[in-house]
């Protein structure tokens, strides 16, 4: 019964996770930004001080 309902529990989070993820897909500018954490995130931190 427990690694039954274990699975059950699991997808709904993953459900959700994957629903923060389209947020992000749906902006080019976040995309670039997960991409690219090291590279874009410098470069974002410049951007925005400017």
């Amino acid at each position: 019964q427990f690694y039954g309902k274990e699975p059950e529990d699991d997808k709904p989070v993953v459900a959700k996770k994957k629903s923060k993820r389209t947020t992000k897909r749906r902006s080019p500018s976040a995309n670039k930004k997960h991409k690219g954490e090291s590279k874009d995130s410098e470069e974002s931190v410049q951007a925005g001080e400017e």
